[in-house]
């Protein structure tokens, strides 16, 4: 049984939130019409939500309807189904999304029909026919026909006969989709993201409402897993990352008192969360609606306090939207980050992304640097050296980078890191800094 309840809820200024109605009718529903509606409904039109309920998944569908008899003129529903399998958003959409259109289109006509009157769910019809185009099936017609009469055992019966889709767990499409999302809205960022999702820490995301938010989860969690190696020295110990998806304020000690060893990543429209520096590890925000202005999100850590992306992170994503983006960008930005780095920080041209990356599909090649990760940890932890930093595209000198290679070590293969970086290589690098200050003051001079 794939789907294990149906529910109904609508929110006017007057009567504020309410399940309508819900079915199976012993299914407990109590507290789910405050998490079918997103904060600040107000701004939005319709979207769709994916967040957890009981601990079992549950896709909805918000809508805002607008007419003079509406108490100051809107009123809103959002119809969710409660599911019974663990899928991520992704799969969801593509499972469930246009069946659960046609449910809410029906559901939502027939709740305006029966609170007011005809007029209102005639004029609510004529917009859902002018920006929907109806399919011709039998099945989904029959189905808006027991919405329409809100019949809710009947459309929970159908859903339940129907047979859905078997989706493929890492296609090519979704690989590209996921670059769009990764280029786009998260650029050197996507660099900490990972890691701190490698090392299964509580990530949350902040921004104004975007189905897209949904599918940077689905990303990190798929990115930051590890598959079980035939090698005993690398044990799995841990799961992988957990998603909670969309969030807020009522969920606070949820997300507080739960325990997972694995980690989680969540995302909100609540901003006020951002302050609450106890609740995560790790905090991306997108001020002003930037989101969707495809600007890349400012970095915290658990003290609130804004963190920059290292030089090494700004290679790695030069070199990965290379490979990604299909503009002809021009390698100038990588040459320069590259070569700061190298001569300024002792690293090389070992980064993340390399030629086979043309070759591959984006989910595969992130999964296989993980397990190359494990394997060089498990083979040097007594004896870790630059050289295994730099074979990692890390940064040996970077406190981030040895942190992060130090707990990845610590959760997964329960080995300390024994730092073998030589006596003198401090002043390796106070000197490298010093011959690239005095070379760029005696560049200025020239110049000026």
């Amino acid at each position: 049984m794939s789907i294990q309840a149906i529910v109904l809820a609508t929110f006017d200024a007057k009567e504020g939130y309410n399940v309508e109605n819900y079915y199976p009718g012993d299914f407990n529903v109590e507290g789910i019409e405050y998490l079918l509606f997103p904060s600040g409904i107000q701004e939005l039109d319709n979207c769709t939500i994916f967040f957890r309920f009981q601990d079992q998944l549950c896709l909805s569908v918000f809508s805002k309807l607008q007419h003079p008899s509406f108490e100051r003129s809107a009123f809103f529903t959002s119809v969710g189904l409660i599911l019974s399998d663990d899928i991520n958003f992704g799969e969801a959409v593509v499972k469930y999304g246009e069946t659960l259109l046609y449910i809410a289109n029906g559901l939502s006509l027939a709740t305006l029909k029966y609170k007011f009157g005809e007029d209102a769910s005639e004029t609510y019809a004529s917009e859902k026919c002018t920006s929907h185009q109806l399919s011709d099936s039998d099945f989904f017609k029959s189905l808006q026909t027991s919405a329409v009469n809100l019949e809710f055992d009947s459309l929970f019966e159908k859903l339940q006969g129907n047979k859905f889709a078997i989706l493929g767990a890492n296609s090519k499409e979704l690989s590209q989709s996921y670059a769009t999302i990764l280029l786009d809205h998260l650029g050197p960022a996507f660099y900490c993201l990972y890691k701190f999702a490698l090392q299964r820490k509580r990530i949350l995301l902040i921004s104004s409402h975007d189905d897209q938010l949904y599918s940077i989860i689905d990303m990190i969690v798929r990115l930051s897993s590890i598959k079980r190696s035939s090698d005993a020295s690398i044990p799995i110990l841990l799961s992988d990352l957990h998603p909670f998806y969309s969030v807020g304020l009522a969920n606070t000690s949820t997300l507080l008192d739960n325990d997972l060893e694995e980690g989680w990543i969540a995302c909100t429209t609540d901003t006020v969360l951002l302050s609450k520096s106890s609740l995560y590890d790790l905090a991306l925000y997108w001020p002003d609606n930037s989101f969707n202005a495809n600007k890349y999100p400012q970095i915290f850590n658990s003290n609130s306090i804004r963190i920059k992306p290292s030089y090494d992170d700004l290679i790695n994503f030069k070199g990965l939207s290379r490979y990604l983006s299909f503009d002809g960008e021009s390698s100038w930005g990588l040459t320069t980050y590259s070569l700061a780095s190298k001569y300024i920080f002792n690293t090389s041209h070992h980064n993340l992304t390399d030629q086979e990356f043309l070759n591959e599909n984006m989910l595969d090649y992130f999964q296989r640097y993980n397990q190359k990760l494990l394997t060089v940890l498990s083979s040097n932890a007594e004896s870790f050296n630059v050289s295994d930093m730099q074979t990692l595209g890390l940064n040996p000198c970077h406190s981030l980078d040895k942190s992060f290679v130090s707990e990845i070590s610590q959760i997964w293969l329960k080995k300390h890191i024994n730092w073998q970086y030589g006596k003198y290589f401090w002043l390796r690098r106070v000197s490298l800094i010093f011959l690239a200050s005095t070379c760029f003051l005696f560049i200025l001079w020239k110049l000026l």
